[in-house]
């Protein structure tokens, strides 16, 4: 049984903050991720977002601007602006995981379930902590 003084479940933005902090203070800590590591917000929500939005941010202003000085109408090429996106979340989850190996942090990929109040089971394994955090984000209710 592997022995930490912090667990978090949930490696988005709350949880890698909470273990690179809790490191920086000295102590153990396992970090545990069921999906995406860095969460929903860099892999698929906020950040995607953005880059593809501003694809379209740029069209709208350009044709604001059409007979103000811009020319020409400018096009979404999609597949392309999808490429782009993928170049920056394609990359999220294995550097986030590398930055918290590479600060001394245990991960583990799986569901977490609680043994008691010490004690959470992912796959084979079991973590004991003092202290567990639990920042595993929202999920709609359908």
């Amino acid at each position: 049984m592997k022995k930490v003084d912090v667990l978090i479940i949930g490696a988005g933005p709350a949880g890698t903050a909470a273990a690179y902090g809790l490191k920086a203070k000295g102590k153990t800590v396992a970090i545990v991720e069921a999906d995406l590591w860095g969460g929903t917000c860099p892999n698929r929500g906020c950040d995607p977002k953005k880059l593809l939005m501003r694809g379209v941010e740029v069209k709208t202003e350009a044709k604001r601007m059409q007979g103000n000085g811009v020319q020409e109408e400018v096009s979404i090429d999609w597949p392309t602006l999808m490429a782009f996106k993928r170049s920056y979340t394609d990359r999220v989850p294995e550097s986030t995981k590398q930055g918290l190996l590479a600060e001394g942090i245990t991960t583990y990929y799986g569901q977490a379930t609680f043994r008691d109040a010490h004690t959470v089971v992912v796959g084979a394994e079991e973590i004991q902590a003092e202290k567990i955090i639990i920042a595993t984000g929202q999920r709609p209710a359908v």
